[in-house]
């Protein structure tokens, strides 16, 4: 007989593929400049820096875009999303968020909800459950 000795967890993880067009998140930025919602602007400046930095650069029928996957586990109690602020009633502040924090709620409330093609140049494609 065998004894299972190591941590068992049910943990849930994700993953998904996040892409940006360069161009048009720069055009949007132009477009909407200092109008756009604090939270878009904060979020797409975040996403924006972390594609340049950590994405990978490829043309993709002559456009330039920019990918990356990213994994995560979805029921760690880490991720945000708007209908757990409200549960809790709690609001984030965009004009002074922690890094950790905005990433936890880009997470919750763009990838997993869905919600990150919002944001003009940006997509979101879940590529793995388990």
């Amino acid at each position: 007989m065998k004894i299972r000795t190591d941590f068992v967890t049910n943990s849930s993880s994700v993953s998904f593929i996040i892409t940006m067009h360069k161009k048009i998140v720069e055009v949007f930025e132009r477009w909407y400049g200092e109008s756009t919602a604090i939270e878009y602007k904060t979020i797409r400046d975040a996403l924006k820096n972390y594609m340049l930095d950590k994405g990978t650069r490829t043309f993709l029928e002559a456009e330039e875009i920019y990918v990356k996957k990213i994994q995560f586990n979805d029921d760690d109690g880490v991720t945000i999303d708007k209908e757990l602020l409200k549960q809790e009633n709690k609001e984030l502040d965009f004009s002074n968020i922690e890094e950790d924090e905005l990433w936890n709620y880009i997470r919750g409330e763009y990838i997993l909800n869905g919600k990150l093609s919002e944001i003009r140049g940006f997509g979101v494609t879940q590529v793995d459950q388990y």
